[in-house]
């Protein structure tokens, strides 16, 4: 028998008030951490970011979820944390991903809007539903509309979780846009 999937989702602001380039640094660290620590672990996920609050999704295991979580709650990059959800599921929405992460842009202000999240997301306002609709679509867009965020050895395929879920096929970014992984 598998062992049994939870899904855990929080909402925190970002702390690191810098200049972009700064602040993108931090967001950078903070997912290729996340995809470093949650490889052994078997988690995957998805950060979404709009400079202000990080929404991010994390799957797997009962105990080393709500452990990852308990790490971020340390993490002085974060405050204003809040638990949305935390519950087992059927399955993962992210299998492929240790941690797949988009920066969000204003060719996604549709998107969000569409889920209820125009604004700044207010965790007592966001269903999970919403924010698993959102992050679902985001990433299902063509690769080259997403702004996965990491290092340039991460534009080709995502880091891969052993036994979380089938292989990814590769992906290809397109040679006009600037793609980084989380």
């Amino acid at each position: 028998m598998a062992d049994a999937i939870y899904q855990l989702i929080y909402c925190s602001r970002n702390i690191v008030y810098a200049q972009h380039s700064e602040s993108l640094k931090a967001y950078r660290d903070i997912f290729e951490m996340s995809r470093i620590n949650n490889v052994p672990l078997r988690i995957t996920g998805c950060l979404l970011f709009d400079s202000t609050f990080f929404v991010q999704i994390l799957e797997g295991g009962r105990q080393e979820t709500y452990s990852t979580f308990k790490r971020v709650e340390r993490d002085q990059r974060h405050s204003h944390i809040t638990l949305i959800y935390f519950a087992q599921q059927d399955r993962r929405l992210f299998p492929h991903w240790a941690m797949a992460g988009s920066l969000r842009t204003t060719q996604q202000d549709e998107i969000y809007a569409r889920y209820g999240v125009a604004d700044l997301p207010d965790p007592t306002n966001v269903t999970p539903q919403a924010i698993q609709g959102l992050a679902s679509e985001i990433l299902s867009r063509p690769y080259h509309e997403a702004q996965n965020i990491g290092s340039s050895s991460d534009r080709r395929q995502p880091r891969r979780v052993p036994g979380a879920g089938p292989a990814e096929p590769e992906m290809r970014p397109s040679s006009s846009r600037l793609h980084q992984g989380r």
